[in-house]
């Protein structure tokens, strides 16, 4: 059956969703309307390259941005928090100044529920 969600329209809110689930957008009668698609795989194996890396704290996250790009984001502990790692991530990869914000939200997001604190 259809299940309406209503999400948060505050400026900078991100709204995240597994990408099999079918959704629609309400039209924009104001302003613009800007989105981003940013895919984080994480239930996928690791490439053989990551196995002669030490082990991690966090298993490497794959990042599909716009374009076809798939960077991995690695994360240890006793190195940048979540957030400055995400931040240094769109640095690297030149992620638009106008989706950082948004693009550092998810990461740090995904990074504290999948990396363990030692």
């Amino acid at each position: 059956g259809r299940t309406e969600v209503p999400t948060s329209r505050d400026i900078g809110d991100v709204v995240v969703f597994p990408s099999h689930v079918t959704h629609r957008v309400s039209p924009v009668t104001a302003g613009e309307r800007h989105s981003l698609v940013l895919w984080v795989q994480l239930d996928a194996g690791p490439p053989a390259s990551w196995a002669a890396e030490p082990a991690a704290a966090c298993r490497p996250l794959e990042v599909q941005l716009p374009g076809g790009k798939s960077p991995i984001l690695r994360w240890r502990p006793g190195g940048l928090s979540f957030e400055e790692s995400a931040r240094a991530f769109c640095e690297e990869h030149g992620v638009p100044d106008r989706h950082v914000e948004s693009v550092v939200k998810q990461l740090t997001r995904t990074l504290r529920q999948n990396c363990e604190l030692l």
